[in-house]
């Protein structure tokens, strides 16, 4: 048999692998995020597929966005010591 006929078989075995390494390191990306920005969420975890995790990233970094913009305006109306209590508050409701 040719090897041409092989070669279909060669560009899908290199395209399953190129996804599953982009998998890999978007979960580890995804991962050092939510580890760093919510540390108080032992439930949660990645999504098995490559979309799945990109759409979670997405999610994660607009939550993280949202929270640090009312942070912002809450230190600035109430001033640094409130707004830090009341994130100390909040840690501790979510354990």
């Amino acid at each position: 048999m040719s090897t041409l006929a092989f070669e279909p078989f060669a560009r899908i075995e290199e395209l399953e692998a190129k996804q599953e390494e982009a998998l890999g390191y978007a979960t580890r990306l995804l991962e050092h995020f939510v580890d760093e920005h919510f540390p108080y969420n032992p439930d949660w975890k990645p999504l098995p597929e490559l979309v799945g995790v990109l759409t979670q990233l997405d999610n994660a970094m607009t939550i993280a966005r949202d929270y640090k913009a009312r942070i912002e305006v809450l230190e600035g109306r109430c001033g640094i010591g409130i707004a830090q209590r009341l994130i100390l508050w909040v840690k501790s409701v979510i354990k």
